[in-house]
């Protein structure tokens, strides 16, 4: 029997088109960039890039555009999810609907910070934008962790019911933590935003392709994680140039401890990839000596620990309506 290769012609027709829109996308806004530099900015904020003096219509369309593009992806979401649906290795309807709706918010989002700049950030702290995505990956270990574990490939004993609860609902949250984010800042040109952009496009793009092979694809679902990765190292270099190795070598052992066992990588391949980034860890800390060392850990137990807490919440919750329900069973 032939071995299933890791990618089909389907997924990778698929995946390609949708990553061949997403640079395109980013190139246009890299080259538009230029025509927001005039626009002063409020460099005293934490997040720096909102409009000094805001145009009226600046907040107000951010705000409608991202109500309406997060109903239309939830839309979508509850579509897929109420009608039978099968794998299949390209699209269904709904995953066009969904793919060309996006491209078009992402352009609508591109014309509106031309035309007003303002994003969300004017009401909302920057940690909420993070925070969401730091959420998105810990679901994302919930949702691997009967397939490839949580550390060195051994799963952690969540019990089924919910991950299986997490697997259901989570397009719903990861929707929302993805446009809102996208609606957070402004579209502009410069590499830190421009990586986080293409992240996003990423990110949506994922989100529809639900029912679809390129959505569970192991290598595209792992390389959606690990972006992550180089967006944070280039917004640490900017803003906070002392903290780029913790992001490095923080996202590249997650990858060590965890997403690399779901790849099906053999074990000569995944003991060379855990040396060298033992050797590159340590040449990026050997000025900074031993004491912060400990940095790349933070990541991982930050991740860890939040997946734990989400499935101790979730399994709570269940716990509690089982109890409910059969007080309430008991008096009739």
């Amino acid at each position: 029997m032939t071995a299933r290769p890791a990618i089909s012609s389907g997924e990778l027709k698929v995946l390609g088109a949708g990553v061949a829109v997403s640079v395109a996308l980013t190139l246009l806004t890299r080259l538009l960039g230029k025509r927001l530099d005039p626009i002063p900015k409020r460099e005293e904020d934490i997040y720096p890039y909102q409009a000094r003096q805001p145009h009226p219509m600046g907040e107000l369309s951010a705000w409608v555009l991202y109500v309406l593009h997060q109903l239309f992806q939830w839309g979508c979401i509850y579509w897929a999810q109420t009608r039978p649906r099968k794998y299949v290795d390209t699209v269904h309807p709904v995953n066009v609907v969904a793919l060309l709706g996006n491209t078009v918010f992402a352009i609508l989002h591109l014309i509106q910070t031309h035309l007003w700049y303002d994003g969300l950030a004017r009401r909302i702290s920057v940690w909420a934008s993070q925070g969401s995505v730091i959420l998105l990956l810990c679901l994302a270990l919930l949702i691997e962790n009967p397939r490839r574990g949580m550390i060195f490939g051994k799963p952690l004993p969540f019990p089924r019911r919910v991950i299986d609860f997490v697997r259901k609902y989570h397009g719903y949250y990861m929707s929302w933590a993805t446009t809102f984010t996208f609606w957070y800042h402004p579209m502009e040109g410069n590499q830190g935003h421009l990586s986080g952009l293409i992240y996003m496009f990423w990110l949506l793009m994922q989100g529809s392709l639900m029912f679809t092979r390129s959505h569970i694809n192991p290598w595209w679902t792992t390389l959606l994680e690990l972006a992550v990765l180089p967006h944070g190292v280039l917004v640490a270099l900017i803003r906070h140039p002392r903290n780029w190795t913790m992001f490095a070598f923080g996202f590249i052992a997650m990858f060590v401890l965890t997403q690399m066992q779901g790849l099906g990588l053999k074990l000569r391949t995944q003991l060379a990839i855990a040396a060298t980034s033992l050797a590159g860890a340590i040449l990026g800390y050997r000025k900074r000596g031993l004491r912060a060392a400990e940095e790349p850990l933070r990541i991982p137990i930050i991740e860890y620990g939040v997946a734990a807490v989400l499935a101790g919440a979730i399994g709570g919750r269940q716990w509690l309506d089982d109890r409910l329900a059969a007080r309430r069973n008991g008096h009739q």
